[in-house]
């Protein structure tokens, strides 16, 4: 099992993408999620909690959401190896929400 913590990434998550901030959800996904999902196929936690601010959904949808739009990874794919771990359940209620809209999205494009 991997571990990531968003701490080590960034005490101050900020912004969708990376033109908004060098500490946004574009560039979370892209250096810290997506190498972890590439390198094998073991599970993955990811710790939100420790951040000196509240994360926007802007960062959650781009780094959680961009997973299936940009990455190519599917819903259940990301359900089997991917975790949540915080202490504050809305993000793991909008982070849901987010890796479904995506899903729908991805599905509808692909005419299913």
């Amino acid at each position: 099992m991997a571990v990531i913590k968003l701490v080590d990434f960034t005490k101050f998550p900020l912004g969708r993408y990376e033109g908004d901030s060098s500490s946004s959800g574009e560039v979370f996904r892209k250096n810290w999620l997506l190498p972890a999902l590439n390198k094998n196929d073991e599970n993955i936690v990811v710790y939100l909690d420790g951040a000196k601010v509240a994360i926007g959904s802007s960062f959650l949808e781009e780094a959680f959401g961009g997973l299936i739009r940009h990455e190519n990874f599917t819903l259940a794919e990301l359900n089997n190896r991917l975790s949540i771990d915080t202490t504050n359940n809305m993000y793991k209620v909008l982070i849901s929400k987010y890796l479904n809209t995506a899903e729908n999205l991805r599905l509808k494009n692909k005419g299913l």
